[in-house]
This record gives C-alpha cells, structure tokens and sequence, in this order.
C-alpha cells in the first residue's frame, strides 16, 4: 500500500498495519490476530503476529523515523523505516494513538491502535 495514498485516506492505517505483520510473519507457520473493540470512548484495534518480534525496551524505537531493527535487535532490517513513524503521526493527527509490544525476539508483536469514538450524527 502506497504511503502517499494513507495520508490522504488514514483509515487505512488498520491494513497498512496488518500488510506489514503479514510481511513480518514466518510463512507456511505464523499466524496474524486482529481483534478490534470499543473501550471508554475509543475504538481499538489491535495487531497481534507470532512473527519476529523485539526487544520489548525497542517497542518505542520502532515510530522514530529510519528506524529499522532486525530480528536480533538493532538495525540493519529491509525497509525504509518510514512506515511506522508515518502511522503514528497519522494516528495523532487523527486524535488518535498507536502503541508496540513484544515479549522479545522470536516472540511475535502486537500493535494497538486506538481513537476517539466519532460522535453520532443527528438523525
């Protein structure tokens, strides 16, 4: 998914999202779980994958922008490290947030985003 494109279209950030677990996911074996709910005035949806995983001190590192990280920690991995960072300033410029978390290498991700519940229209 073109990134120009999210930018002028940011409820696309949930696939976007999942594209880049599924491309973070071992094939033939991994799995992908996508769970979306309502909580306090938010709708959340969260991201899991049993792909490569992070360190969970880098869960933070991963929105700075040209930040990649490799399956053993650091850098070095494949991308721009651009698409994270421009999710989580499209989530805040929707009011919005968006968070990382892993147990550890190895050890799968999962991403949440969250935003203001969209006040009801008049009927």
């Amino acid at each position: 998914m073109d990134l120009a494109y999210l930018r002028s279209h940011p409820h696309h950030l949930p696939a976007f999202l999942t594209h880049q677990r599924i491309r973070e996911t071992p094939v033939g074996g991994g799995s992908i779980t996508i769970v979306a709910r309502r909580i306090d005035g938010e709708v959340e949806l969260s991201v899991r994958d049993s792909g490569v995983g992070f360190r969970p001190a880098d869960g933070a590192r991963l929105f700075e922008k040209f930040t990649r990280l490799h399956p053993g920690g650091g850098s070095s991995y494949y991308g721009t490290g651009l698409g994270l960072f421009i999710v989580r300033r499209l989530m805040q410029l929707a009011g919005g947030r968006v968070s990382a978390h892993s147990e550890g290498v190895g050890q799968g991700a999962q991403f949440v985003l969250a935003w203001p519940v969209a006040p009801a229209e008049p009927s």
